[in-house]
This record gives C-alpha cells, structure tokens and sequence, in this order.
C-alpha cells in the first residue's frame, strides 16, 4: 500500500511536470487526463510484472495464504472490525441527531480492548487487528466528527487542493502549496474516485493513517516480545494527539506515515540491500514531499543514528541493515533539490525555521510548551492528565531506552559479572531483539534527541513530537512499566495506565462525569452549547467550526466589499476558501480592543454570543482575554442567520 501511495505520488507529480514543461498534453488535473494516465501505467506495470514471474506458479503461495487465514476465529475478526463500523456511525449521530451514546461506546471499549486482548488471546493471533481495529474506530470517528476543516491547516490544504482542480495544473509555491501529497495527490484522489474534494479529506488520508500504528507494532515485534509491542503501540494510538490532530492535518500524518515505514525498511534484513535501497529513497522522497518540515527533521534526526551505528561498529558490532554513507548522501542531496530547486521559496523558509528554532532552543523564552505549561494552571482534570501523562511518558521511554542501551554496551563490551547476566536476562524477556541489535538501537537513540523539543518552541512541541517519536518509542514507555515483573498479571499496571490515558484525553470523561473543559470537547457539544460554563464553550469552538460561521463567511465573501475592513473575537470562525477568483477580498482582523467594534464591519460568531463575551487574546491553554459583549446601537445589522451576525458601522 505505501509503494502504491508512492508511486501515485509521484506519476501525479510527473504527469505535472510533463504539461507545465511542455504542454503536449492537456491539462492533467481537469477531466479524464490524471485517471487515464494512472489506468495506463498500472497496465504496463501489471503485464511487466506478468511477464517477469510467468515461470512461477502462484498455487502455493495463494494455498498459504488461506491455510494462515484459516487459522483465524472468523467471529473474532467480525467482532473487531464492527469497532470501526460503530466508530463512524457515533460520529454521524452526534453529527445528525446529537446522540452521543454510541460513540462514548466506542470510547470505552478502545479503552479496555487491548487488556481484554492479552487476557482472551493466549496465542497472541489477534494483537495486530486489535490495533488495526482500534486505530481505524477512533481515527474515523475523529475525522467525521468535525463537520468543516476551518480548525488548523484543513482548510489551508483544502486550498491548494481546490487551486489545482480549478487551474488544471500545479505549480508549486510556498511552503504547504509545495508539498505532493498536500496539493496533486489530494486532488488525483478527487478525480479517481468522483467525491466531493470535503470527503477526499475526511476519508483518504485518515484510511492511510490509520495503519501507522500497526506499521509500528510490526516493527515492534523484531525487537520486543509481542505483548510489548502491543501495548506500546497502543499506546501511541491513546495519545489524544494522535488521534485529534494528525488524522486532520494531511502533511504531518502523511510524513509521520512515510518516516514509520521509512525506518521498518531501513532496518529490514529481509529485504535485499539494492530493493531496501531503492524503497528507502523513495519513501524519503514521499516524506519530504509530503512536510516541508519534518522531512528534513527526520534527516537531521538519521544522520545521528547512522554517527552512534558507526560507533558501535567501530567498538565490534556486526553489520546489520542500517543507512549507509551513500544513502545519507542521496538524502541530503534529494532534501536540498526539492527544496531549493523544484520548489523554490520552500527551502529558504524550512532553513530559516530550522535555524531560528535552534537558536530559540539555545535561548529559551516564554513562548515555549514547558513555561506554557508551568505559567498557567490546569483548566480540568483532562488537561492535567493530557499534560502530565506526556511528562509520564516521556520518564518511562528515557527510562526504557537508557536500560536497553546499557544492557546492549554491557553485552558488546563483552564486561561479565552475575548482576550484569541477571539484568541481560531479565530485559531480555521482552526485549531480546532491542538488545542485539546496534541498528535498531542507534536509529532509536537518533530519534530520541527530539525528546527535548517537547520542551522548546511551540511549533516542534508535544503534537509533533510524540506523533512522530512514539510510533517508534512505545514499546520502550511500556518495557519501563512492566520491569517490576510479577509472576501473574505482569502486563496489567500498563493496561490499567492506558485505560485511565484513554478515558480522560479523549474526553470520555468529561463527557460523562466531570463536565469540565475537555481538549475533546465534541462528543458533549449539545451540552456545553446549552449551559457549560464559558471555559467550556471557548475549549469547544477552538476546535469546532459551527455551519453558521461557514454561512457568515460565505455572506461576507460574496456581499461584503473588497478591501473592507470586518472585525472578529479571536475565536470568530472566518472560512477563508469561498472568496473571489482573483484573490481579493474583505480584509478580515481581530479585534485587540472594544473601540474597534466602532471600525468598519464587526462579525458576531457564534461563539460570542454563546459565551456572551468577545475574546481578544490567548494566552494559555484555552485561557482567553475577553470582555463582555455589548449591545450594537450605533451600528446597522445587515446579516443573521441566528448564530451570527454582521454588523455595518460604516
């Protein structure tokens, strides 16, 4: 699947160049031109690959097939995959009829499965669909809950997206107008299967990223016992960012996606070293393309991890599949290309990012996650725990990396004594393969210096960084938990802690119990709408895009004139895609002060008058400067729609 996402990538960027260069064919983005060309590529390469395996005989292979199909319990497998199925329905209920039963349902029972798991499945058949089955239910479930892409970079991407089926072609600008994956692919998925581009991202990118946990827990059991990998992988689909953002943001869940199955080849010693190569540049190319930002994050990160390998081979570690030197050239090489030749401007701000983030690192200041957090008291109890909980993790990875690497030093420096064999043994009980392998642990070690940006700019915080190091770093958290191993239930007190993560990040609840201010305020939104208190409503519409803010934008696009000045609160929704062709429009601010109600337009949101106040600034985790909202009797109304109003004051 991801060498067909990879390659659709780039016939799709290919197809691209060879109309822009030339124009000896028709625009590729308009009409039957893209889905054409992939029918004729496909053929070509389905008759060569024919032609090339003719003299083998495929019975064998298709007979074990259904010999390892049949070792299943179909019912097993029926009942794991209706969690999905009940996932997207409690996303459509709440969405349609405001019931929220069924998906606080599937909230619990994600919660409780993997224990459930380990205690029914003494062999172990199931551990890779549970994960699959969990990761699919609350990654559609979150996707479909949010009825717009007004929150975060969705509507962004939507943008170049839309710009692309609207102009035929692409040219790459800026920094998300620049990636593939954003912009050509999302709109290739719109022609090939004919539904609103809405759904394109609502549906497609969450399918494929979805599979990242279980690209993690596959890589998980070449080094650890199967239950550790279980859990750890379950663990990085409870983190609530994970789930909350990732699915909704194409760039970043595609490159968390690209650099999960990055690694797994990299490290496969299955795979013969020119395939292994081969696949490892081009899923590089498909990360690179995919974030402006955690492409070459992820290379400064590898280039460590292939310095600490050397290292180890250099003290006596037998070769092991590991980027070479020649790899790590191409990388960089690639990296630089793309970004500073195929997409122009892109490079010269991923490299003043890069170096500013830095150079902020070495001289922290306030407008960092750590003084963020320690500034500001916790809202609610699901703030403390989704705060805490990351701080908890965090120890218990360091903690499991620092013994699985010092088990392994012990072991390669050849150093003996009874406690050193007892510890060997001890960890090697659910770590055997992690402490044998210098691969492994080197591209572990690389990755793990990124712990430290959780505590340095916003833009490389929590999200990014446990989206991105916990697919991988999992089993490490869960190894640190279960050392105190008891003679029964030894994988219980790590189930029981991903319960408690569970049930509280994903706003279960605070839906349920507290009702207090959640980071998942969806699932109680009919309640909090109605009489929550205002921390609560501001939590909500950070996260929520109301229709009648869709409706209000839409009324200000069409009926407001060009470079107009309208006023919003801070937490205003303002849907900038329905605007005019040539790019102009109303010119949209926040309003700082109450004197600037008395300038130009002024947008009441639905927010403001649900919380009956205008917020004016953010300055914590959802803690707001606001003042009240006063009665307009200088200005005229000249739009409702009951949620919203605009007024003219000119």
């Amino acid at each position: 699947m991801t060498l067909s996402l990879t390659f659709s990538m780039f016939v799709a960027w290919v197809t691209n160049a060879v109309y822009v260069q030339s124009q000896i064919i028709s625009k590729p983005f308009i009409g039957t031109t893209l889905p054409w060309t992939y029918v004729g590529v496909i053929g070509a390469l389905t008759v060569s690959v024919w032609n090339l395996t003719r003299d083998q005989t495929p019975a064998d292979e298709i007979r074990r097939v259904f010999t390892y199909i049949g070792e299943y319990n179909g019912k097993v497998i029926v009942l794991l995959l209706t969690l999905p199925i009940l996932g997207v329905a409690g996303a459509l209920f709440i969405n349609r009829v405001s019931e929220n039963g069924i998906a606080l349902f599937v909230l619990a029972t994600c919660a409780v499965l993997p224990l459930s798991v380990l205690h029914f499945d003494e062999k172990r058949r199931y551990l890779g669909l549970a994960i699959l089955a969990i990761s699919f239910a609350l990654v559609l479930q979150r996707a479909l809950l949010a009825t717009h892409l007004a929150f975060g970079d969705g509507m962004a991407e939507y943008g170049v997206a839309q710009r692309i089926l609207n102009n035929g072609y692409w040219i790459p600008t800026g920094t998300k107008g620049a990636m593939v994956r954003v912009g050509p692919m999302q709109a290739a998925y719109q022609l090939i299967m004919d539904i609103p581009l809405l759904w394109v991202f609502k549906t497609a990118h969450p399918f494929v990223f979805a599979f990242t946990p279980v690209i993690g827990y596959l890589l998980a059991t070449r080094y650890f016992s199967k239950e550790v990998a279980f859990l750890g992988s379950a663990l990085y689909v409870f983190l609530p960012e994970t789930y909350r953002l990732l699915p909704r943001n194409t760039r970043t869940g595609a490159a968390v996606f690209f650099t999960a199955v990055l690694v797994a080849v990299i490290l496969d010693a299955g795979i013969e070293k020119r395939y292994r190569n081969f696949l490892a540049l081009a899923f590089f190319w498909a990360l690179i393309t995919s974030h402006y930002g955690i492409g070459p994050l992820v290379l400064l990160l590898i280039i460590p991890a292939y310095l600490c390998y050397y290292v180890l081979r250099r003290l006596g570690e037998r070769s092991q599949p590991m980027a070479g030197f020649v790899s790590l050239t191409l990388y960089v090489v690639l990296t630089y290309g793309w970004y500073a030749y195929v997409t122009s401007d892109t490079f010269d701000f991923v490299a003043g990012v890069l170096i500013g983030r830095a150079l902020n690192f070495l001289e922290p200041t306030s407008n960092t996650a750590a003084t963020n957090a320690l500034s500001f008291g916790m809202p609610s109890l699901s703030f403390e725990v989704f705060f805490y909980s990351h701080l908890i993790i965090a120890a218990f990875t360091c903690l499991g990396v620092g013994i699985v690497a010092l088990v392994y030093l012990l072991r390669l420096l050849s150093v003996e004594h009874p406690l050193i064999t007892w510890l060997s043994e001890f960890v090697g009980m659910d770590a055997h393969g992690a402490t044998r392998s210098g691969a492994y642990l080197s591209m572990m070690l690389g990755f793990a210096l990124l712990f430290p940006l959780s505590f340095g700019p916003n833009i490389l915080s929590s999200a990014r960084t446990f989206g991105l190091l916990m697919v991988f770093m999992g089993p490490f958290a869960i190894l640190a938990m279960c050392l105190p191993k008891l003679l029964r239930g030894r994988f219980v007190p790590a189930s029981v802690f991903l319960v408690i993560i569970m049930l509280v990040s994903s706003g279960f609840v605070a839906a349920t119990v507290t009702h207090d201010a959640s980071r998942v305020p969806n699932f109680d939104r009919d309640r909090i709408v109605q009489s929550g208190d205002r921390l609560e409503q501001f939590a909500l519409y950070r996260v929520y895009t109301p229709e009648s803010g869709i409706f209000a934008s839409s009324f200000i696009a069409k009926h407001i004139p060009d470079e107009s000045m309208v006023y919003k609160s801070r937490l205003g929704t303002y849907q900038t895609q329905p605007r005019s062709s040539d790019g102009t429009g109303p010119i949209i601010r926040d309003i700082q002060q109450p004197t600037d109600l008395n300038k130009g337009y002024t947008y009441i949101a639905q927010v403001d008058m649900t919380s009956g106040s205008i917020t004016t600034g953010f300055y914590g985790f959802i803690y707001y400067e606001y003042f009240e909202l006063p009665e307009f009797t200088n200005k005229d109304l000249v739009y409702t729609n009951g949620r919203a109003k605009i007024y003219d004051g000119n």
